[in-house]
């Protein structure tokens, strides 16, 4: 978000991220684009890679997302890190 600056903390391994439910991560995507978000639920059954990436404070939207296999159609997580801390500014 605008005046926020996001520090990230130690590296998650993509196969590490649905263990991960409720804490705050940040992401980057295959597109080149970097989100901030709540690790949420993961699909059932042959869907397991896709994760639900939830909205923070009420802002932004959630996001399901491909972690570790690729899924047609769908963004992809290729790197992942754990949140130390938010600093706002401004």
């Amino acid at each position: 978000l605008e005046k926020q600056v996001v520090l990230g903390g130690g590296r998650i391994e993509l196969a590490d991220l649905g263990r991960r439910k409720d804490e705050l991560v940040a992401l980057t995507l295959d597109d080149g684009s970097s989100i901030f978000k709540r690790v949420g639920a993961t699909l059932p059954g042959e869907l397991a890679n896709l994760l639900q990436f939830e909205s923070i404070g009420g802002l932004g939207s959630s996001q399901i997302l491909s972690v570790g296999k690729p899924q047609k159609g769908i963004r992809a997580v290729i790197h992942a890190r754990t949140i130390f801390g938010v600093l706002y500014h401004g």
